[in-house]
């Protein structure tokens, strides 16, 4: 199996094509890759192309032979929040694509137009709302070919909608059939998007290869799951990534190295105080334990492995946590979730853990 080895303090150079406002796009060999890394927006799509073009038009590119353009809106709490149903995620959606035509049918054609729309998931279980309407012809003697229809595909990000926009000059369903493909390969983050780690994850998934991060000096290594997507920890030694969301939950997991000299080289001091002296009714991370409950420990842990459940304001979290010895670190790796989504991931959290490997 081919590797690709991402160390720790790895830093990309002209790899980014743009990375202005915190938004950034770059290429790979068989790939455009468009980023959002702003506040409440963190995600990514990979969009399957060989070559690339800024377009005319604002936000948008020409990937191959099509245009497309990246938009986004914010939307009022109050019209939806993920602890909602996925009827008010769908209302949410189509809410966006209303406003859009009611304003393209009285403001700019002042006529109405055919349209339709979808609701689908993809292979992870993210909802998506592809949608077209369709243009009237217009007499323009200047203009060769005309839009026939224009294609949209959205998805909750966060606090924002957002949206791939592609116009079509030929009426057929291959963009349609483009757009369902893409949402294969939309990450959204639950926090700021490590874009160096993105980049290597999309080019070895183009090659078939792999990637392992590596801490050499807290002696493990990780070979880093196509589907986690990793986040900036804003920490050298600190890796974590957050889980493909469900129904607009992400899951996360970080894995933090510790010295032993702190724990007087006892493992058995490093479990308890972060572990097993836990107790009903003690803080957590701004929250406040509701139960401790001991669970079956992996094959790569060689410490303990627990289940902590914590009530943090109107939530309640469900937290598993691993320790590990490496032979110069202890590991601490924690794993949040909420009660409807920890059963739903305990197999990527149990593929993810099966990833760890101590140094020899």
């Amino acid at each position: 199996m081919k590797y690709i080895y991402l160390f720790i303090c790895l830093f990309i150079t002209g790899s980014i094509l743009s990375q202005e406002d915190k938004i950034a796009y770059f290429k790979t060999d068989k790939t455009f890759v468009y980023a959002d890394n702003n506040p409440d927006s963190f995600y990514a799509i990979e969009i399957p192309g060989d070559s690339i073009n800024l377009s005319e038009i604002q936000g948008a590119f020409k990937v191959d032979d099509y245009i497309i353009q990246f938009i986004k809106n914010p939307y009022n709490l109050e019209e939806y929040t993920n602890k909602m149903d996925s009827i008010k995620e769908i209302e949410l959606l189509k809410s966006k694509m209303n406003w859009e035509l009611d304003y393209i049918q009285d403001d700019v054609l002042k006529k109405k137009v055919k349209s339709d729309y979808s609701v689908f998931k993809n292979k992870l279980g993210k909802r998506f709302l592809l949608w077209e309407y369709r243009l009237p012809k217009m007499d323009y003697s200047d203009v060769d070919i005309q839009t026939v229809k224009n294609y949209f595909l959205t998805f909750v990000a966060n606090k924002h909608v957002a949206c791939i926009s592609i116009p079509a000059f030929e009426d057929n369903d291959e963009i349609s059939n483009f757009l369902q493909r893409i949402s294969e390969n939309i990450r959204v983050y639950g926090s700021e998007i490590d874009l160096n780690a993105l980049y290597y994850q999309i080019d070895a998934k183009d090659d078939e290869k792999e990637i392992v991060y590596t801490d050499s000096l807290s002696h493990y290594e990780i070979e880093i799951p196509k589907w986690l997507n990793v986040i900036n920890t804003n920490s050298n030694i600190v890796f974590g990534g957050t889980f493909p969301d469900i129904d607009n939950i992400k899951n996360a997991i970080i894995v933090s190295p510790f010295e032993k000299g702190d724990f007087d080289n006892s493992f058995s001091k490093f479990n308890d105080e972060n572990v097993l002296k836990l107790k009903i009714g003690d803080k957590l991370g701004g929250g406040t334990v509701l139960l401790t409950k001991e669970i079956e420990t992996p094959k790569s842990v060689n410490g303990v492995a627990y289940n902590i459940q914590v009530a943090q304001g109107n939530s309640i979290y469900e937290n598993v946590c691993y320790t590990i010895d490496t032979g110069s670190h202890y590991l601490f790796i924690f794993f949040t979730s909420t009660p409807q989504t920890i059963k739903r991931n305990m197999d990527l959290l149990n593929d993810f853990m099966s990833r760890i490997k101590i140094l020899k």
